[in-house]
């Protein structure tokens, strides 16, 4: 096999092996790492009902009611999720509201258009509040924004398998 550097953000060091890029961070906070264990260890263990999470029909009518569309949009969001998740997490940490808030309103958005609204909701509550400079709110708050995630993540996940 080769192995050659990609081109990715400083603070991931990749590798591509055999087409496959395997991502490497260098810094974790330790809210990325609660984040990306919460997401692993709850999503591939835990069945949930997908219409109490999202809303299929109202993804679909975001993605033109194209089914492949709408699928190739999940995939998205699942893959940049996690990653934006975990920024948020870290900017909270720091206390970086104007990151914060740009963060949840970007999963604010991405939710709404998959269908969750009910964590795109959330979501806005939180960007408001970071806009606002409330930063203990945010804090207090945030579990619940992950956790609701976290079903959504694996709402998307159940539905991406059904045929």
């Amino acid at each position: 096999f080769v192995m050659k550097k990609c081109d990715k953000p400083k603070e991931e060091e990749c590798v591509a092996v055999d087409s496959t890029i395997i991502a490497k961070k260098v810094q974790e906070t330790s809210a990325e790492v609660k984040v990306e264990k919460r997401i692993a260890g709850d999503s591939a263990s835990q069945e949930i009902c997908i219409e109490d999470y999202v809303d299929v029909n109202v993804g679909r009518e975001f993605a033109m009611n194209n089914e492949e569309f709408y699928r190739e949009t999940i995939k998205i969001y699942l893959e940049e999720g996690v990653e934006k998740r975990a920024e948020a997490n870290a900017a909270l940490e720091k206390g970086d509201m104007i990151a914060y808030s740009t963060l949840v309103h970007m999963l604010k958005s991405n939710s709404r258009l998959v269908g969750a609204s009910r964590l795109g909701d959330m979501a806005y509550d939180l960007e408001m509040k970071g806009k606002e400079g409330d930063v203990d709110y945010c804090r207090a708050h945030q579990e619940a924004l992950t956790d609701e995630y976290i079903k959504v993540v694996t709402a998307l996940e159940q539905y991406l398998k059904k045929e």
